[in-house]
């Protein structure tokens, strides 16, 4: 009897980190709770030990509730998480080793899943995968505006990351083999696989815009992306104020083009052109079918996350 009240007692006290940690469960099928209650490991750090160096193979995705870990890249400035924060996943999503040093500051009760045990749940759960992808999309969006805001001239957002020459295109309207080759190129998709992303291509539609024409309108649900041609598309919202430019293969409004933050926005042609739209629930409904292209999002989301932190670290920018 006391091996079962244990077990409940490990249970209840995992769900109520999860819960603590602002986890909503109950939006989920009882077995996504119950795999992931299963996959949770505890972990006592002491202040001063290491949970991961530079150069180590990424294993586990940490979950903080509170206390403090300090994160020191080579060659960068200490960065320190406090409170509620969930690390040591953006190297697992890239494929490569550690690129910082994790150290307790504080003595931490941790909880802790494997990666490679975090990404099959996600395989096998759509609608947790879906969640986080929308959720990593609003945090990058969130992070976006803070360093608009904070640090650059006239709070306009930066490119999150070298976006690679768009490939060239036909005067007339693109067939399927350029449709994907576009999309090939996008940082959020380019890791979809071909078959996925040619089923994006088929579902695509191109239009046209004008200098100074509309493109979507604020307050308005929005059920497609746009990506660019070629021309130009400059998105802005109020509240904060910000502005952001999207040349060819850039995805209007970036991370801010799901969900709700896609509703403050507007947009409009700044250089005649035009782009491929697509409906977003085309693109999740390839998600579900495709495990390829959740992990291309959230690996490029990660990413952006991860530049827009250097970028916060680095202080506000100078000149005009």
């Amino acid at each position: 009897m006391r091996d079962r009240g244990d077990a409940r007692y490990l249970r209840v006290s995992r769900e109520l980190f999860l819960a603590a940690f602002g986890a909503h469960l109950g939006g989920f099928e009882s077995w996504v709770t119950d795999r992931l209650v299963s996959l949770l490991e505890e972990d006592e750090v002491r202040a001063g030990e290491m949970l991961f160096s530079t150069g180590d193979a990424p294993e586990f995705l940490y979950f903080m509730r509170e206390g403090r870990v300090r994160l020191l890249r080579e060659g960068g400035r200490p960065r320190e998480l406090d409170g509620r924060h969930v690390f040591g996943l953006v190297d697992g999503l890239l494929e490569r080793s550690r690129r910082s040093t994790a150290t307790a500051v504080t003595n931490l009760h941790l909880m802790k899943v494997r990666i490679d045990a975090w990404l099959e749940l996600l395989d096998d759960s759509f609608e947790l995968a879906r969640a986080s992808v929308l959720e990593l999309a609003s945090g990058v969006a969130r992070l976006e505006e803070t360093l608009a805001a904070t640090q650059l001239p006239r709070g306009r957002v930066p490119t999150r990351a070298p976006v690679p020459a768009a490939p060239p295109v036909s005067g007339g309207h693109l067939n399927v083999i350029e449709r994907l080759a576009l999309l090939m190129e996008v940082p959020l998709l380019r890791g979809g696989g071909v078959q996925a992303l040619s089923d994006l291509a088929v579902a695509s539609q191109e239009v046209s815009f004008e200098r100074g024409g509309p493109i979507f309108a604020p307050g308005i649900p929005r059920d497609r992306i746009y990506v660019v041609i070629e021309g130009e598309i400059e998105a802005s919202r109020g509240g904060p104020d910000l502005v952001r430019v999207a040349a060819s293969g850039e995805i209007v409004c970036g991370a801010a083009a799901f969900g709700e933050p896609a509703r403050a926005w507007t947009a409009r042609g700044t250089k005649a052109g035009r782009a491929l739209t697509f409906r977003v629930d085309d693109w999740f409904d390839l998600m579900e079918e495709h495990f390829d292209m959740v992990r291309s999002a959230l690996a490029a989301l990660s990413a952006t996350r991860e530049a827009l932190l250097l970028a916060l670290e680095v202080g506000p920018a100078t000149g005009p």
